[in-house]
């Protein structure tokens, strides 16, 4: 079915109340608040004062130059605060901020500056905990729509109890943000595959712009949305429209892939005017550059190309551009999407070719194919496993019951219990 089973009102009962909006807020109020509490004592982690001092340069400066590749959203959040608090700013006469040296204008913003960093890192925390208060929001509503009032509350109290939330949901970094804004955009594009509108189709793009500001590998964000819609016109059944007035369905395969295509092209026009957003609508990522400002690092190390004034290897050809770069560097060339973002994705790309990594008393410059399955085994709670095994075992139970024993029946109901759930 294409709108999950509305469940069972519940409304002047006491457990509807124990499982209602008011409930929810609360829980996540306290949740905002043990989040920042337990960040209280805790010294600042190698990221974020950078994040910080880069968000406060967007506000107070409009300049883009400092950790483009970080995420503008988040260090945006992180760095209001900063930026509207009585704190002394670092001097954009100097060295540091010409050359776009941000760990050391980060660390003397905090430490050398006269500045309360204690007070700065709470203030950033804070600001940046809501983030985390909005992904529990999403959990919440979404496994409300999909299993109901109890279903919801279930959900929204193994996120609020997760270690992992719990230590990391207020950290002046950019994984919340990217968390909450691909789970959103997921959701918001589903939702564009089930009913088509301009409401909905606005807040997916919106939801897939955040997703594009929040962090470079947001890119992922494309493969998802083409699985799921491949899958929306496998399932066939219409697509209901909803223009002003105008109410109609579409009925055909090739019309809903069709409409599919439309619609993720009007994203592609959505999320580069976030992106421009974001950028103050200026391509230039500094407003008034002069000979002796630069990013941190050069376009041609960003690009893979020879440095300036370096001559290639006797012998040797310049190396040549990848698709990914070779498309950055058109989109610069012709001034498509602004400065500071492209070149925060290229290099991205760039460093994401070596990266020192560290796996049981093994070092390595390119990682292992096992690293992330290994450290979610071991780093997730026990419990959590408990939860998952429960849940596939009272999915069995009701693929069980609502097939029966005849096995073409059995697909079927395999593919309609699994399809509600098809983008988590």
């Amino acid at each position: 079915m294409l709108e999950p089973p509305k469940p069972e009102p519940l409304a002047g009962t006491r457990r509807g109340c124990l499982t209602g909006p008011a409930v929810a807020t609360a829980i996540l109020l306290l949740f905002w608040l043990a989040m920042v509490a337990g960040l209280r004592d805790k010294s600042l982690t190698y990221d974020e004062a950078m994040y910080a001092v880069a968000g406060a340069s967007y506000w107070r400066l409009g300049d883009y130059r400092l950790s483009p590749e970080a995420g503008l959203l988040p260090q945006r959040v992180a760095g209001l605060p900063l930026a509207l608090g009585p704190y002394q700013f670092p001097s954009a006469d100097s060295d540091d901020w010409h050359h776009s040296q941000l760990t050391m204008l980060a660390y003397n913003w905090f430490y050398r500056m006269g500045n309360d960093a204690q007070r700065m890192a709470a203030a950033g925390r804070a600001a940046c905990g809501g983030l985390a208060v909005l992904l529990g929001a999403v959990v919440w509503a979404w496994a409300r729509r999909l299993f109901g009032p109890r279903g919801g509350m279930i959900s929204l109290l193994l996120y609020v109890l997760s270690p992992t939330i719990l230590a990391n949901g207020a950290l002046m970094t950019s994984d919340m943000a990217a968390a909450l804004f691909f789970l959103a955009a997921t959701w918001g594009w589903w939702a564009v595959l089930h009913r088509l509108s301009p409401g909905r189709l606005l807040a997916s793009g919106l939801l897939a712009g955040g997703l594009l500001v929040s962090k470079m590998s947001g890119v992922l964000i494309i493969p998802v949305m083409l699985a799921l819609a491949a899958a929306r016109c496998c399932d066939g059944r219409p697509l209901p429209v909803a223009c002003g007035r105008w109410r109609g369905e579409i009925h055909s395969r090739t019309r809903l892939a069709l409409a599919g295509a439309v619609a993720g092209l009007m994203h592609v026009v959505i999320v580069a005017a976030v992106i421009w957003a974001f950028s103050g609508f200026r391509f230039a990522a500094m407003p008034h550059p002069t000979a002796n400002d630069h990013f941190l690092h050069s376009w041609e190390y960003a690009l893979n190309l020879p440095e300036r004034g370096v001559a290639p290897a006797a012998g040797g050809s310049p190396p040549s551009l990848g698709v990914a770069a070779a498309t950055v560097a058109f989109m610069r060339r012709h001034e498509l999407l602004p400065e500071g973002w492209l070149f925060g994705f290229a290099a991205v790309l760039r460093r994401a070719e070596s990266r020192p990594a560290f796996w049981n008393g093994v070092c390595s410059e390119t990682g292992w194919p096992g690293y992330f399955p290994y450290t979610f085994l071991v780093k997730t709670p026990l419990a959590v496993f408990g939860v998952c095994g429960l849940a596939l075992g009272a999915g069995w139970r009701s693929w069980r019951a609502r097939a029966g024993s005849q096995p073409g029946r059995r697909a079927r109901a395999a593919w309609r219990q699994m399809y509600d759930t098809l983008p988590l």
